[in-house]
């Protein structure tokens, strides 16, 4: 497995070498004995991904389900509320494609909600918004620029209207961060594996809770690529084997020297304080320094921020570069790294 110069988890995460074995494997024998046959030969395996996933994320078994990608389930579970003429509520950070998807639809009154600050945000202005006519609330438990950890837990314990769905996308937080739909208390949960979970692509999770009148398996797709959800169950039992703990603690020392670095250069970073990091450059800034990561071979994400969130107004500088370091990250990945950083500059 080749990681070295990776430094994009937040895009997709390497999986483990474990992770294509179980899908080649599938795969064989599903060209040995045809699809049908292979299905059964692997139905026990397929129900434990799903026994793994709801363990993952806090739920029963009957409550999760899969897709493809989390715009895919988002979008499924976003045709099943009742929106039509109503108000639905989005955080700042919302992720720039569901809410194009939103407005998209032209029947519903989208309203971004005021920007919360500080470690221990005052959810008082969020809180008066919640009213009889809003039918959903969507918030990223951690944003895609920055990093940034929303307090979902006290979100979710906020008094709101019966028919008011909470949405969390958990895309940003799930397989580097400890994840608990009980204790954030959203009626939907949706994520992908690919990214710090460190699954395959085209597997993605959906949590749908009791208080929705349609299921997790409401929003599978009929045909679903066994190969990539026995793939995905790897991944899963290998992040709760070694622990979210861990897991947090690695990368976190990893992006923490990123942090360090962008501090003693008077670089600004989006003030996220988990996995990712973002360098705030110009343009022609986040340019050059592509160039320099390029030469070294050193893969980041450079990101329009106004694309990929939209909404946010309070100190976006509309470009930057996220540097998303991971559990395989070595010190000489961190070397090279800042080498190129440095030749960038």
């Amino acid at each position: 497995m080749r990681s070295s110069g990776y430094f994009n988890a937040a895009s997709h995460g390497i999986p483990e070498a474990a992770v294509y074995e179980k899908m080649a494997e599938y795969l064989k024998c599903e060209a040995e004995i045809g699809p049908e046959n292979a299905a059964a030969e692997y139905a026990a395996a397929i129900i434990n991904v799903r026994r793994l996933a709801a363990a993952l994320l806090g739920g029963a078994v009957s409550q999760v389900g899969f897709s493809s990608t989390t715009t895919t389930a988002w979008r499924s579970m976003l045709s099943r509320l009742d929106l039509a003429g109503k108000r639905v509520l989005v955080a700042p950070h919302d992720w720039g494609e569901f809410h194009r998807t939103i407005k998209a639809r032209g029947d519903v009154i989208v309203e971004v909600l005021p920007p919360l600050h500080g470690p221990n945000p005052d959810l008082a202005g969020w809180a008066a918004r919640f009213d009889d006519d809003v039918a959903a609330l969507f918030v990223p438990m951690v944003t895609a620029v920055g990093g940034v950890r929303y307090p979902v837990e006290a979100i979710g314990a906020l008094p709101k209207p019966k028919a008011m769905k909470y949405v969390v996308d958990g895309a940003q937080a799930l397989g580097q961060m400890p994840v608990d739909v009980g204790r954030i208390g959203c009626d939907v949960f949706v994520s992908t594996g690919r990214k710090w979970l460190r699954g395959p692509r085209q597997a993605s999770m959906v949590w749908v809770g009791n208080s929705c009148d349609f299921t997790a398996g409401d929003l599978e797709p009929a045909d679903k690529n066994n190969a990539l959800l026995l793939g995905l169950g790897v991944a899963i039992d290998s992040f709760m084997h070694t622990g979210a703990a861990q897991v947090q603690a690695q990368i976190m020392a990893r992006s923490n020297q990123i942090r360090d670095w962008a501090l003693a250069r008077a670089i600004p970073v989006e003030a996220g304080q988990t996995g990712s990091v973002s360098l705030i450059l110009t343009l022609d800034g986040v340019a050059k320094i592509k160039g320099a990561l390029a030469d070294g071979g050193i893969i980041a994400k450079p990101l329009d921020t106004r694309y990929f969130e939209p909404n946010v107004t309070d100190g976006g500088a509309g470009h930057a570069l996220r540097l998303s370091p991971h559990v395989y990250t070595s010190d000489q990945d961190m070397a090279d790294l800042f080498k190129a950083l440095e030749q960038g500059l």
